[in-house]
C-alpha cells in the first residue's frame, strides 16, 4: 500500500474563500496561487506551518546570509528546487511505506493498539475543543497525517494508551507568530530564518534512525523543527486509520527550545533559572502579552527571532500582518484538558518593532488599558468614602467581572486599529490622549449601567464616588492633576 504525501490531497488550502485539499508537490507548484493553508483548529494550523516551513529550509539548507534570503524572493525556479528535493525523499513521505512509514515506528508492533479516538479526542468529561463521535472511531487518511504532525509537537499529555502517558508536547503552551504574506509563498518566505546547514542537522524523513527514547538535544533547527516527541504506528484498514500505537519519544532538554525556536516569545524564570515560552493565559487577550510578543522591554523576556530576522534582512510591508496561534491546557495534574486556543490577526507596523522610541507609545497605551482594567477588580472597593450596605457591596462584587469583560473586549477591539496610529511619531502624542479619554468614557459608562442598578440613592452616591476615585487613580498624572 501506498499513500504519497507528495501527490494525495491532504493538506486544506484556501483559494477565493474556497478550501480544497492538495499534495505536496500541487502546494508549491502553486503556492503563489494559494491565499494559505486552513487546518481546522489551531494546533494544526500551527503543526503544519512549522512542516511546511521545515521543507523550504531543508530543501534549500538555507538561507544562511542576508544576500541569499533577498534572492529568493526573485528565485522564479524556486518551487521546482523544492519539489525536486520532494521527489528525492518520495519514499520517507509515504504514509505508508512498509520500512519508512512517514513519522511512524515500525519497531513498535510489539506495543497493544489503542483506538483512534481514545488518542486523539477528548472524552466526554473533559473541556472538549474538538470531539468525534462515538459511532465513527476512526479518522480519514488526510485527517490521520495531520494528527500524525500535530501529535509530535503539541499532544496534550496525560493518559493516551493503555501503557503510556506522556507529557504535554514542546509547542503547546504559548502564542505562536506567524507573519502572513498575500499568498502561501510569501507566507512560508516571511517565516524563513537564517540557517547554516550542517552535516548532522537533518529533518526526520532523511534520518535513518529517527526515533527513540530519553533526553536528547536537536541537532540544529531542522531536527528541532521534527523532533520526535512520540513513537508512533498507524492501523489502517482501507482509506481509515483505526487504532494506534504509542509510546514516549525523545524528551527535549529542560529550557532547550528557547535557543531553537524562532516564533515563540520567551521569559526567564527566576527560580528554575531557564527560559520558557510565554505562558498562553486563557484569562488575557491578546493586547495583555503584546509587550512580550512584539519587543523585549525587559532582560526577562525575548519576543520571536522572526521578528529581529524579518526587521534586519527585509523591508516588511508596513503594517505586516502576523498570524498568532495559541493553545494551552490545564497544566499539573490536568494537563490533559484543553482549555483555551486563540487564532489571531494583528498587522504590525514595521516601526513598533524597530523603532524603541515608538514602543514607548505603545506600552503607555497597554500601560492605561491595564490601568483602567483594574478599576473593575475588588481593589476599587477601598476607596468607597463610607462603608456600603453588605447586599450593595456583594452585588457591585458580583458585576465587576463581567464589567472588566466588557472594557477588555472594548479594548481588544480597538488595540489593532491604536497600534497603526501610534507608529506615527507625530500623531502619537494626540491618539494616546484619545485614548485615555476613550478608556475613561467607555469605563464611566460601564460604572453608570451599574451604579442605576443599586437600589437607594445612599448606595448609588457610595458607588459613584468610589468608582471616581479608581478612574482617577487610573489616569497618568498629568490627568490626575487636571481632573483634580
Amino acid at each position: 500500500m501506498s499513500y504519497s504525501l507528495l501527490t494525495q490531497p491532504w493538506i486544506p488550502v484556501r483559494q477565493a474563500g474556497q478550501v480544497r485539499f492538495v499534495g505536496l508537490l500541487e502546494l508549491f507548484a502553486s503556492w503563489d496561487t494559494w491565499h494559505d493553508v486552513h487546518a481546522v483548529n489551531p494546533p494544526r494550523q500551527i503543526a503544519l506551518y512549522r512542516f511546511l516551513i521545515a521543507i523550504v529550509h531543508a530543501a534549500l539548507r538555507g538561507p544562511a546570509t542576508p544576500h541569499e534570503y533577498q534572492a529568493l524572493w526573485a528565485d522564479r525556479q524556486l518551487a521546482d528546487r523544492i519539489c525536486a528535493y520532494l521527489q528525492r525523499w518520495a519514499t520517507r513521505l509515504d504514509l505508508l511505506h512498509p520500512q519508512h512509514p512517514f513519522l511512524q515506528d515500525v519497531s513498535m508492533t510489539h506495543i497493544g493498539q489503542t483506538p483512534i479516538g481514545k488518542a486523539v479526542y477528548q472524552d466526554a468529561n473533559t473541556p472538549i475543543i474538538w470531539f468525534k463521535p462515538n459511532d465513527t472511531p476512526w479518522l480519514t487518511l488526510p485527517d490521520a497525517t495531520q494528527e500524525l504532525l500535530r501529535m509530535q509537537s503539541l499532544e496534550l499529555g496525560g493518559r493516551k494508551s493503555d501503557a503510556v502517558t506522556p507529557g504535554p508536547g514542546r509547542w503547546m503552551q504559548g502564542r505562536h507568530v506567524f507573519p502572513t504574506g498575500a499568498s502561501l509563498r510569501e507566507t512560508l518566505l516571511l517565516n524563513l530564518t537564517r540557517y547554516e546547514a550542517t552535516e548532522a542537522d537533518q529533518p526526520v524523513w532523511e534520518q535513518d534512525n529517527p526515533y527513540g527514547t530519553g533526553e536528547r538535544h536537536p541537532k540544529g533547527y531542522l531536527d528541532w523543527l521534527t523532533y520526535c516527541e512520540r513513537r508512533i504506528l498507524l492501523t489502517v484498514a482501507g482509506d481509515k486509520v483505526t487504532h494506534l500505537r504509542l509510546a514516549s519519544g525523545w524528551k527535549l532538554p529542560t529550557g532547550s527550545g528557547s535557543f531553537y525556536d524562532h516564533h515563540q516569545a520567551f521569559r526567564f524564570l527566576l527560580k528554575e533559572k531557564v527560559w520558557a515560552p510565554l505562558l498562553l493565559n486563557p484569562k488575557q487577550q491578546l493586547w495583555e502579552d503584546s509587550e512580550a510578543i512584539l519587543h523585549t522591554v525587559k532582560d526577562a523576556n525575548k519576543r520571536p527571532r522572526i521578528f529581529d530576522w524579518l526587521s534586519d534582512n527585509r523591508k516588511l510591508k508596513n503594517p505586516q500582518p502576523v498570524r498568532v496561534l495559541g493553545f494551552a491546557h490545564a497544566g499539573g495534574k490536568q494537563v490533559a484538558k484543553p482549555v483555551h486556543w486563540v487564532d489571531d490577526v494583528l498587522a504590525i507596523p514595521a516601526s513598533i518593532l524597530e523603532d524603541a522610541d515608538v514602543w514607548e507609545w505603545v506600552k503607555g497605551a497597554i500601560t492605561l488599558a491595564k490601568n483602567f482594567g483594574n478599576v473593575f477588580t475588588g481593589e476599587t472597593l477601598r476607596y468607597a468614602p463610607s462603608p456600603l450596605p453588605r447586599g450593595e457591596r456583594e452585588t457591585i462584587s458580583a458585576h465587576l467581572p463581567s464589567l472588566q469583560v466588557a472594557l477588555y473586549s472594548y479594548i481588544g477591539q480597538r488595540f489593532p486599529g491604536l497600534l497603526l496610529t501610534l507608529a506615527d511619531s507625530d500623531r502619537a502624542p494626540t491618539e494616546l490622549k484619545q485614548w485615555q479619554e476613550s478608556l475613561k468614557t467607555y469605563s464611566q459608562g460601564l460604572v453608570s449601567l451599574l451604579v442605576n442598578a443599586l437600589p437607594n440613592y445612599r448606595s448609588r452616591a457610595i458607588a459613584e464616588r468610589m468608582f471616581h476615585l479608581a478612574i482617577y487613580q487610573a489616569m497618568p498624572k498629568p490627568q490626575q492633576e487636571n481632573a483634580a
